[in-house]
């Protein structure tokens, strides 16, 4: 089961919708202290305009407007952010930030990229002025055969007829070493 999941929220828009995002995002983050940001203060629903007083704050609320029960901005820039949060990506939080965005450009768009600690999922997803728009996501088991399609080392590990590495550590060893560059080229291909 997942525990951290790292998401990458990307928005693409033009100047109009870029300006709503500054305002909505990339000045409140620039705001914080870095002693705030050690402290974990860049909590995910400081930037919802919709947020609770963090005294009322509560699991609900976060898995409803943020898609996770905590959830915390880790880095941001001009037209992305990345967060770390419990159990699931921050889909309602991104869905909720193109929405904002659209308003001022229809055409925008914003992607989420995200990644199970495990990894047990890895996905993208796709926003728009009509909120979610599409998704594409793999399993472990998915994303272990990806890997043994890129790795010759690993497909001669693996025994088909039983449907397991004939050395697990040798196996456990090499999907360490490809699966970064499986996933972030699986997801190049998502966009």
């Amino acid at each position: 089961m997942a525990n951290h999941v790292e998401s990458t929220i990307r928005v693409r828009a033009n100047e109009d919708g870029m300006k709503v995002w500054k305002e909505l995002f990339v000045e409140k983050w620039e705001q914080l202290s870095v002693d705030e940001l050690h402290r974990g203060d860049a909590h995910l629903a400081g930037f919802h305009e919709d947020a609770p007083p963090d005294d009322e704050l509560t699991r609900d609320w976060m898995c409803d407007h943020i898609g996770a029960k905590w959830a915390y901005c880790e880095e941001a820039d001009e037209d992305y952010f990345r967060t770390c949060s419990a159990w699931s990506p921050v889909g309602e939080f991104a869905e909720y930030i193109a929405k904002k965005i659209c308003e001022a450009d229809p055409e925008a768009t914003v992607v989420m990229e995200y990644v199970d600690e495990m990894p047990n999922f890895v996905g993208v997803a796709h926003y728009n002025k009509d909120g979610f728009d599409e998704m594409n996501e793999l399993e472990w088991s998915e994303l272990a055969e990806l890997c043994r399609e890129e790795s010759e080392e690993l497909r001669e590990l693996w025994d088909e007829e039983n449907e397991e590495y004939t050395d697990e550590d040798a196996a456990r060893e090499l999907l360490w070493e490809v699966q970064h560059d499986v996933i972030y080229e699986w997801m190049e291909k998502q966009q």
